[in-house]
Parts: C-alpha cells; structure tokens; sequence
C-alpha cells in the first residue's frame, strides 16, 4: 500500500483492509471469484485477479469491482498476482494461457504487452513462471517452478516495458518473492519439513511468539 499503513488481504470470499498498527479488518468488497492476487496503487486503487476470470479494480476505500483487464477468451485462461511499476500507472502480471502457464504481460493505458514468454513447452508439462515484481535494482523478478526452480531476475526496463537481459537464478528452490521500494527481497523457501505454524518474527529474525497450532500445507 501507497502509505504502509493498511494492509490488503483476502478471505471468507472478500477483499479485507486491515491496520498495520492495530485494529478491525474492514470489508473493500466482495471478491466475485476465487482470488489470485492483487497489487495497491498509488491513486487508491486496489487491482486483483480471479480464477478464470479478468482482472478487477476497486477503490481502496471501498466498492463495487469492475473489470479492469478483459480476457480473451481465444487463448486466456486467467490473470495472476498484477503488481504495480514505479509510474504507478503500469503492471506487471503473470498470464495463464490454454497453451500452458508461461506469459509475463504488462497493462498500460488500455494495451497489453508480451514481456517474457517460455517456448518449447509440452502441452501437459508447461513451464510455470509467476509473481513477476519490479525491483529498483533494474530487474524483473519473478518465481521459476521447472527447470532449475526458485527465484529469478531479469534486466528489465519499465520506461521500455522490455526484458534487456538474460535470465539468472537469484535464489534456488525459492517462492513467493516480495521486492520493497528500496529493492529489499524478501522470499520463501521450499523444504519439505512437515507441518508450519504463523509466527510473529522481530526485526532481527527472533521468534516472538506464534499464532494458534501447526498445520499442513503452510
């Protein structure tokens, strides 16, 4: 978010604001799909995407959502996990298509555009590229599942909206990348290591307690 002081999740079927300070989580709307990520805008805007459908916008304040990205029902499958560039006006966003789930596109001023694409895919086996993020470093960086999994960076440039390097792998068996306004990467890690539990974590990387039982699939 724009001002770091509300915070955008989803759940029980809406799109919530809660308070990074303390407080009641408040309704913005509710989701008409299943939620596949959103992104905060600098004009109070929240856009996020849904399973097999187009990608919404809505007031931050709150709303009713209207389509923002339309598909084409030729070849979309649906809109993933959009998030903003440094003019506050552009996206990034991963694309899942019929022919496999390989698409970086970005969204300004009404027109889509083809950023990366991986060729040479099986049809049943798609090489799966996700959570695209601008990092002021002057890289895409985004979520790589075959080959050689993890995070990955590509030189990339916003006012061009082009790809202007190689690929290289930032952190191995790595997901869910998040890129602060100072370049800051923060990301998870894939072990296999049982059940996880939510914890509250320190600035310093301490354990400072945890949030109700350890479950599966965390």
């Amino acid at each position: 978010p724009p001002t770091s002081k509300s915070i955008p999740c989803a759940g029980v079927g809406s799109l919530f604001r809660i308070p990074a300070g303390d407080g009641q989580p408040t309704i913005v709307c509710r989701l008409p799909g299943v939620y596949r990520g959103g992104a905060w805008g600098a004009q109070d805007i929240i856009l996020f995407a849904t399973t097999r459908g187009p990608m919404y916008k809505v007031a931050a304040g709150g709303g009713d959502p209207e389509v923002f990205i339309k598909l084409d029902a030729e070849v979309d499958v649906d809109f993933h996990v959009p998030s903003f560039l440094p003019d506050g006006r552009t996206i990034v966003y991963s694309l899942h298509r019929k022919e496999g789930v390989d698409t970086f596109e970005a969204f300004r001023d009404g027109h889509r555009k083809l950023l990366m694409r991986l060729e040479g895919q099986a049809k049943d086996h798609p090489q799966v590229i996700n959570s695209p993020q601008y990092s002021s470093s002057g890289h895409l960086v985004y979520r790589r599942e075959q080959g050689n999994p993890g995070v990955w960076a590509a030189g990339f440039s916003p006012s061009k909206l082009e790809v202007t390097g190689e690929p290289f792998l930032v952190a191995a068996n790595a997901n869910q990348p998040s890129v602060a306004g100072d370049g800051t990467l923060v990301f998870g890690l894939d072990v296999d290591s049982g059940p996880g539990q939510l914890a509250w974590i320190n600035r310093k990387g301490a354990v400072e307690g945890v949030i109700g039982e350890p479950q599966e699939n965390m």
